[in-house]
C-alpha cells in the first residue's frame, strides 16, 4: 500500500473523508480497490463499504485499514 497515493486520493476526493457506517467482508471479487488501484484477487480478502451517496468502496483489507487510520488523522498534509 503507497500511502502517499491513498493520502493523494483523499485530498483530490477520489475517496471518501468519511467513515462507512457498514462494511462488509468476503473473498476478492476480482475488481479494483479504492485505494491502491490493484485488482482484489479471489483469494485475497475484500471489505466492501457504501459512501455517503450508497455508491460502492472496494478495498483490500490492509488498503481499508489503512484508509480508516488516515481518517482518524488531522488534515494536515
Amino acid at each position: 500500500m503507497n500511502i502517499e497515493r491513498l493520502r493523494q486520493k483523499l485530498r483530490s476526493g477520489a475517496l471518501p473523508r468519511q467513515c462507512a457506517s457498514r462494511t462488509w467482508i468476503g473473498p476478492g471479487s476480482a475488481r479494483t480497490c479504492m485505494a491502491c488501484d490493484g485488482i482484489i484477487a479471489r483469494d485475497d480478502t475484500e471489505v466492501e463499504c457504501d459512501d455517503a451517496d450508497g455508491r460502492p468502496l472496494r478495498f483490500h483489507k490492509d488498503c481499508f485499514h489503512a484508509w480508516e487510520s488516515e481518517l482518524e488523522e488531522p488534515d494536515t498534509r
